[in-house]
């Protein structure tokens, strides 16, 4: 037991001992770092580099999951433009106006400078504009002329003749070419409105004669055929603004046949003829002399010579009608 107490004492004295020596070397450590700070002899310390930011590692691609997949794709397609607004027509510098054009009627407009013609359709019109050059002489039945037929001189060097085709309202721009900015544009906007075509008059339930048949009532008996002399007097300028069938009676091979076979022959050649108008015919047989001093009312004009009487009027729109005038005369 003594021996106990005896290491135990020795024990608690060497703990002690060590206490109390760690105790007096600490305040010794402090001054010998202040005095390394206070001494100019020791150099600063250098600062650190920074560390650098680790990138975020980046996360790995996962794996579509069959079951999220959808079960209809409908194809890509790339986006649609809108559709951009069309540009409205530069406005009419000079104001619009409205004229009535007739079916038998020419309305000519004519230009010291070429023209671009801008047509719209209203209310189902139409209308036939042909193109030619001047200066020219027209016969022909013009708008606002009182429907008589007439020749016009027209002095400018573009000549746009217009024909009626349908019923109902047309309104054309006419745009001088060769402006190319667009305040040199000056248009002049033409509004035709075409009343419906003429309807024959109605039958008398009286007189139930069709006034539309050509046989003349008046005739107080039978015409005897007879050898012809035909002559159509035309203004060529005038040609294309005439139906393809009123042409064909002046050049087609139906009525030519016809002449040749039912005319009068002159040194083996029938007397039938196609002239212009202006054709000097001083010099010309008693016969084309004669068919010429016939006044006329418009052209192309037929004149048809027999030898007991003359007849005359306008040529007709087409072959059968034309046929049938001269087999009345000249017989089948």
């Amino acid at each position: 037991m003594r021996v106990l107490l005896a290491l135990l004492c020795l024990v608690t004295t060497t703990i002690a001992d060590e206490a109390a020596s760690s105790i007096t070397s600490q305040p010794r450590v402090k001054q010998i770092q202040v005095a390394q700070q206070q001494s100019g002899d020791e150099t600063d310390p250098v600062p650190a580099p920074p560390v650098p930011t680790p990138l975020p590692t980046p996360l790995p691609e996962e794996e579509p999951d069959p079951d999220l997949e959808p079960i209809v794709i409908f194809p890509t397609t790339p986006p649609v433009a809108p559709t951009p607004l069309p540009t409205p027509p530069p406005t009419p510098v000079y104001p619009s106006t409205t004229t009535t054009l007739n079916f038998d009627e020419l309305y000519v407009v004519q230009s010291k400078i070429e023209l671009m013609l801008r047509m719209f359709a209203c209310d189902g019109g139409a209308v036939k504009i042909t193109e030619t050059t001047g200066p020219k002489d027209i016969f022909a039945k013009f708008v606002g002329g009182g429907g008589v037929s007439e020749y016009k001189s027209f002095t400018y060097p573009y000549l746009y003749c217009i024909t009626a085709s349908k019923a109902g309202k047309v309104e054309i721009d006419f745009i001088p070419s060769g402006l190319k900015k667009e305040h040199e544009v000056k248009i002049a906007r033409q509004i035709l409105t075409i009343p419906g075509a003429p309807q024959p008059p109605p039958v008398d339930p009286t007189d139930p004669t069709d006034p539309t048949d050509p046989t003349d009532p008046t005739d107080p008996l039978p015409i005897t055929p007879s050898k012809l002399q035909v002559v159509i007097i035309e203004a060529p300028e005038n040609r294309a603004n005439l139906p393809p069938e009123q042409i064909a009676v002046m050049d087609g091979k139906e009525v030519r046949d016809y002449c040749r076979t039912h005319c009068v022959l002159t040194n083996g050649h029938p007397d039938h003829r196609v002239m212009s108008f202006r054709q000097n015919v001083e010099n010309q047989p008693s016969w084309i002399q004669e068919a010429f001093a016939v006044p006329r009312t418009t052209m192309p004009f037929i004149v048809i010579l027999t030898p007991t009487q003359t007849i005359s009027g306008p040529l007709p729109v087409t072959v059968i009608d034309t046929m049938t005038l001269l087999k009345k005369y000249g017989g089948p």
